[in-house]
C-alpha cells in the first residue's frame, strides 16, 4: 500500500510540475512580455520553449507511466530532469532567498522534488500480472 501511495505522489508531482510549466510558458506567451526565471538556464524565448517541452515531457511521461507503456521510462528520466533543475536553479545558481522562510520553502519543494524523483524509480520494476492461484481437480 505504502509503494502504491509513492506511486501516486510521484505521478502528482509530476502533473503539478509538468502544468505548472506549461502555465508559466503559456502566461508569458499570451502576455508577450519576456520570461526571466533566475532559477532556469535559459532566457528568454528559448526559455519558453523549453518550458512548454518539459511541460509536455512531463504529461507524456506520467500518462506512460498510468497506462504501464514500455515508455514508462520517461517517468523517471523526466523526474530527473525536474530534480536538477529545482536543485540546481535554486542552490547552486543565481537565485537568491528572501528570508529564512523562503529558504525552508524551496527546500520543501527540492526534497519533495527527490522524493517524487525517488518513488518514481519503481517504474522501472517489471509489474507482474496478478494471476489467480490455480486449484488442483479433486479426486486427482
Amino acid at each position: 500500500m505504502f509503494l502504491k501511495l509513492l506511486r501516486i505522489y510521484s505521478y502528482l508531482f509530476a502533473t503539478c510540475a509538468s502544468l505548472a510549466y506549461l502555465a508559466l510558458g503559456t502566461v508569458s506567451k499570451i502576455s508577450a512580455t519576456p520570461l526571466s526565471m533566475d532559477s532556469m538556464p535559459w532566457k528568454a524565448d528559448e526559455l519558453l520553449y523549453w518550458l512548454f517541452g518539459l511541460g509536455l515531457l512531463g504529461l507524456i511521461s506520467v500518462f506512460a507511466a498510468v497506462t504501464g507503456s514500455r515508455l514508462r521510462i520517461l517517468l523517471p528520466i523526466f523526474m530527473a530532469i525536474q530534480l536538477y533543475l529545482t536543485f540546481k536553479g535554486n542552490f547552486m545558481g543565481a537565485h537568491s532567498f528572501d528570508g529564512a522562510d523562503d529558504f525552508r520553502q524551496t527546500l520543501a519543494v527540492t526534497l519533495g522534488s527527490l522524493v517524487a524523483f525517488l518513488a518514481s524509480l519503481m517504474q522501472l520494476r517489471a509489474r507482474r500480472a496478478k494471476v489467480a492461484p490455480t486449484t488442483k481437480a479433486a479426486g486427482k
